[in-house]
């Protein structure tokens, strides 16, 4: 973790709410780079990755677009092809989250990732958004997501376990959690990195 880094990494599992956390950081004046949007834009039909993406899985091209749905279905089954899919596009989400990084002017710049290792930030404090895995499951089951889906989503990240232990700072979004005010003491806490007191 480099001292004076006015970057961290905001991350949590599928259903944790890391979102909705981003956009209390953003309310807050902290400069939010969501991982997944810059994945959405480097696999657009004018995009980094259209071409190689669209040669190795034919099938999700549909209207000129790929359907991401239909990739995922392919690859969050088969970790050889989720692993070729990252291979693919994790170097253009890198050299993109990079850019908007140097271009940003905030205090702080966050990177919300779903994943807690690649890209960039791996020398940066991890902030992670925790919740009960049953209570995941609950919220994604309510926004139309099949139990199965769900499980499967949740196999290719990170244990909850494994969540918590890389966490530098942790923000608890348990049913009647106070958001607001951890998001405050976040902030807090990282300016202290950007001044050089953490």
């Amino acid at each position: 973790m480099e001292q004076g880094s006015q970057g961290f990494v905001l991350c949590g599992g599928i259903g944790a709410g890391k979102s909705y956390v981003a956009a209390l950081f953003h309310a807050a004046g902290v400069d939010m780079i969501e991982a997944d949007a810059v994945g959405h834009q480097v696999l657009a039909s004018d995009g980094a990755c259209f071409d190689q993406v669209a040669r190795r899985w034919p099938t999700v091209v549909v209207d000129g677009e790929i359907d991401r749905g239909a990739l995922g279905s392919i690859v969050f089954g088969d970790n050889e092809q989720l692993q070729l899919l990252e291979s693919i596009t994790h170097p253009a989400i890198a050299a993109e989250i990079v850019r908007r990084i140097a271009a940003s002017n905030a205090k702080l710049v966050g990177i919300e990732r779903p994943f807690l290792e690649g890209l960039v930030g791996a020398d940066l404090p991890v902030v992670l958004v925790d919740a009960p895995t049953e209570l995941r499951m609950e919220r994604l089951i309510s926004r139309g997501m099949n139990t199965e889906d769900v499980l499967a989503r949740m196999a290719t990240q990170p244990s909850r376990e494994e969540w918590l232990a890389a966490a530098d700072f942790v923000i608890d979004n348990d049913r009647g959690a106070d958001l607001d005010s951890q998001v405050a003491r976040a902030i807090a806490w990282l300016e202290s990195f950007v001044t050089g007191n953490g």
